[in-house]
């Protein structure tokens, strides 16, 4: 599990992710032609509230290939992608639709606990994820739609939570991207912020064993899968990633997959700034039905 956003080598700030101004306030209405059912596409950019929480939407000017949700890291900014990774310029170039909720420390967990420490009970689960922010975005803005190109990426703790999307929400997303994830906290027993959402393994084993181990539900994926993680990461260990493949490939051979596993990249926007032009490469090709690939 990460424990901080590592500052940050990336590769340089991404234009299409200016200063907020006065005008982008978090209950700025979006801007758009009405649609079907009362929701409002978004123009440009624009940053909304879902119950507190700020989301930011980055649209793009001349074309459209699905919309793509960004998981940051644990306790990463929901706009570093952009900063660190030039991810924004490049997603918006292809024609993708960007959603950036600010995630805060979130592990995407199933609930908060009582064992959850008192300052990160109000750190949203997996669940405020599919039950409150995906239904909002369709809703309110016409984001996520049922049997729409749909696609999540996310990065350490933001892996697990795109990962577990794919499980808990089979049928919306076309293709997951999970880049130096963590997925079975039963192997990280000693790790502190998994001890401080989920309280001690000791007490707690099946909490930590099944409740809360991603490994459980891979049965259920449905989307195209693009695992990454570097071997010198020394946060999480690029096992977690390995196994998880493993365990797809053994119950899923059927999947369209790919893994990377770079032997000199470690755990940061360095690192995932180079994943992004494989990660969109591969949101493209299941729109084009390519076969399924593998760099190791």
């Amino acid at each position: 599990m990460l424990v901080g956003v590592a500052m940050l080598s990336g590769c340089g700030t991404d234009s299409y992710f200016p200063s907020m101004s006065s005008n982008d306030s978090l209950n700025h209405p979006a801007q758009g032609p009405t649609a079907p059912h009362g929701c409002q596409l978004p123009v440009g950019r624009s940053t909304v509230s879902v119950e507190g929480m700020a989301v930011d939407l980055l649209m793009p000017s001349d074309k459209y290939v699905g919309d793509l949700l960004v998981l940051p890291p644990w306790n990463g900014g929901r706009e570093e992608w952009c900063i660190h990774a030039r991810f924004c310029t490049k997603a918006l170039k292809r024609g993708f639709r960007i959603i950036m909720p600010d995630m805060g420390k979130s592990i995407y967990a199933q609930a908060v606990y009582p064992e959850t420490r008192a300052d990160w009970q109000s750190q949203k689960t997996i669940t405020w994820v599919k039950e409150r922010l995906v239904p909002d975005l369709r809703n309110n803005y016409c984001l996520l739609k049922e049997g729409g190109q749909n696609y999540v990426l996310g990065a350490s703790a933001g892996a697990r939570g795109a990962i577990l999307l794919a499980e808990e929400m089979p049928d919306l997303f076309v293709a997951v991207a999970a880049l130096s994830g963590d997925y079975n906290p039963g192997e990280m027993t000693q790790d502190n912020i998994y001890r401080g959402f989920l309280g001690e393994f000791e007490r707690y084993p099946e909490r930590w064993k099944t409740a809360e181990n991603v490994l459980i539900g891979t049965t259920q994926i449905h989307a195209a899968v693009y695992l990454g993680h570097g071997k010198a990461d020394d946060v999480v260990s690029y096992q977690q990633t390995v196994a998880l493949h493993d365990l797809l490939r053994k119950q899923q051979p059927q999947l369209s997959m790919q893994l990377h596993l770079p032997a000199d990249q470690g755990n940061d926007f360095t690192y995932w700034g180079s994943e992004i032009g494989n990660v969109l490469d591969f949101f493209e090709g299941t729109q084009a039905g390519l076969p399924e690939g593998a760099s190791l």
